[in-house]
Parts: structure tokens; sequence; C-alpha cells
């Protein structure tokens, strides 16, 4: 029986044995030999060498050095690029037109990874990640729901976010105490561009960051209440009504110019 390989507990590393899932994975991909692919953390290479049979090109990116160093003599140089980097600085600009991000990504740097994908939106098509099951609940979750929250915003601005089936614990060396998720992250242009993107996401940051407070209450940095519950009544958003209970397209009709009250929020906010 084939020995599992090492892991370190402080990269995070748990690799994906199964093989019905890594087939799985490959599928919903849609994968041709069009595509070049920019793999975030290849580990020990079970779905890299499954990537090489179907994509034209991957790039891929790990930051343990053993791992580097076996994949290197494993993998086709003539399909695999790799880079002993860590995703979170590398460049992506760096790289050829990217296609498809795709990676079993660790579970304690999952929101700076998403995050990092969002600030680099034009240059990502799409991703395929596996994540922890909560965590990808937050990022595809609909307003009125435990798991809605800023970074649910954040990410629905410039994406589409869809979780396309559960992986269960046992899919996994060593075995997560969690059950994980692999979705799909499709970027786009916002449907509605807000001119002052950064004050955008202050309203909306701010409002979760008091998410039990009513949102006349949490928004409270804006200035005068009065004039805020004005402004929300306007836009039929009920001022005792709460971050969750807010949309995307709620708090960008809050944000914008044309909104009678719009003055209000050229303050800055109290951070």
């Amino acid at each position: 029986m084939k020995s599992q390989p090492r892991t370190k507990k402080f990269l995070s590393q748990n690799y994906l044995i199964d093989k019905k899932v890594l087939a799985e994975i490959i599928s919903h991909c849609d994968l041709s030999e069009s595509d070049i692919i920019l793999e975030i953390g290849p580990g020990t290479g079970s779905l890299t060498k499954e990537l090489v049979k179907h994509a034209g090109h991957i790039y891929a990116i790990e930051t343990d050095k053993q791992h580097f160093h076996n994949l290197s003599a494993e993998l086709p140089q003539d399909k695999v690029t790799l880079f002993h980097d860590d995703f979170l600085t590398f460049d992506i600009a760096k790289l050829p037109r990217i296609t498809k991000i795709i990676g079993n990504i660790p579970y304690h740097i999952s929101s700076p990874i998403i995050n990092k994908l969002i600030e680099n939106y034009t240059l990502i098509p799409q991703a395929f990640l596996t994540v922890q099951q909560e965590f990808g609940k937050r990022l595809a979750a609909a307003p009125n729901s435990k798991s809605y929250g800023s970074l649910t915003c954040f990410l629905k601005y410039h994406a589409d976010t869809h979780i396309l089936f559960p992986i269960k614990n046992t899919a996994f060396h060593p075995k997560p105490r969690v059950t994980s998720c692999f979705l799909s992250i499709s970027f786009r242009e916002p449907l509605i561009k807000a001119e002052n993107e950064d004050l955008l996401f202050s309203i909306i940051r701010q409002a979760f960051q008091q998410r039990r407070r009513k949102i006349v209450n949490a928004l409270h940095s804006f200035g005068d209440k009065k004039k805020l519950t004005e402004l929300l009544s306007q836009l039929n958003i009920n001022p005792h009504a709460r971050a969750e209970n807010l949309s995307l397209e709620n708090f960008i009709e809050i944000y914008q110019d044309q909104c009678p009250a719009c003055s209000l929020l050229s303050q800055p906010l109290n951070q």
C-alpha cells in the first residue's frame, strides 16, 4: 500500500486523494487544450497530473520546497511551469493570459486568497476552488442569511459564485475535521459601477462590523441620524434592518451620488 505524504500543519496541507472527487473536479472545470491554467498549491500533484491530460498549459505555484522539487522531477516541463513561491505575493500579471485558476486552497489563508483574486479580477475569467464548506457558503450567500457578510458583497460586486458540490473529509489526507466544497467564481465587470469603490466598500465594511445593530445605527459615522433615516426611507430601505438584510444593490443605492441626501456620504468614515 502506498504511504501517504507527510504534511505540515502550519501550511494547512490537506491533500485531495479521492480519485472520484478529482474526476468530478476535472469534469466541472470543462477543460480544453486552449486553457491556460494557474494552479494554487499543487502539493503532491494529484490534481496537476489530471490537469495535464486536459489543459494546454499549467502554471503551478507551490510554496513547499520539497513538493516543488518532487514535482519538478515528476511533471512534464513542456506542459507545466512550476514556481517556488507564495501565491499571495506572486505577480499574476507576469504570466500569459490565464483562462482559469484552480486550486485546493489552504483553509487558513482562504480570505486573503479571495481578496487577491478580487484585486486581480481583470486577469482572471474564472476560478475553481476547493474550500471549507462554511467558507464557501459565505462566498455564495444571499441576503438574510447568517453566512452573508462583507466578503460576500465584495466578491459579488466583481463575480458570480456557485457551490458546485460538497466534498467529504474522507477525500483528504490528513482527514480534516470539516466538510469542504468545490465552487466556481466567474469574474466580470461590476453590474453597477461605483465611481469610488473604496467608499462603497467602506460603507459595506462599516455596516457588517456592527451587523447586529440597525443599519441606521451601524452607519452612524456618516453623520446625522435623522438625515440618514430619511435617505434610507427614500430608498425604500428599512432603517431598522440590519446589514445582513441589505443586498449589494441596496448598499450601492446608499452610496450613489444621485441620492437626495448623498452629500452625507462624502464625509470620511471614522475607522
